[in-house]
């Protein structure tokens, strides 16, 4: 899902998914530093190039261009309808997971009452996906 060929690429491609850090994490320990600038700017490394001067990209202007229900779609091009269905499921799931925040991710207790797990009780506070 965010494959790259360095942490500073897949973390790109996290945010081509997930959105864009939120401002009050960006900074935060080594890696918020390593990556950030303190006026916002993401300083993405591309890969593909010999020069690795980093491209600054302003964080806020990195937006979702690959939504997750879309990426697991073409994944799963070849799979029956039912489990192209199913999908949508394990889309709203993989969602919660993939809070920036710790606290807005899902507790493993919750996480287990969630329709993927096929629970229908709770769906974790009502539709999420992408």
């Amino acid at each position: 899902l965010f494959s790259g060929k360095s942490n500073n690429d897949m973390l790109k491609r996290q945010m081509e998914v997930v959105g864009p850090v939120p401002e009050g994490m960006r900074l935060q320990g080594n890696a918020g530093k390593k990556f950030f600038t303190k006026s916002g700017h993401f300083g993405w490394i591309n890969p593909e190039v010999e020069d690795k001067k980093p491209v600054l990209i302003k964080a806020t202007s990195l937006s979702v261009s690959r939504p997750l229900q879309k990426e697991m779609t073409k994944l799963m091009a070849s799979s029956p309808s039912e489990e192209l269905a199913g999908s949508k499921v394990l889309c709203d799931l993989l969602t919660r997971f993939l809070k920036y925040a710790p606290s807005e991710r899902p507790r493993p207790t919750e996480a287990l009452r969630h329709r993927f797990f096929g629970s229908e009780g709770t769906d974790l506070g009502g539709p999420e996906g992408q």
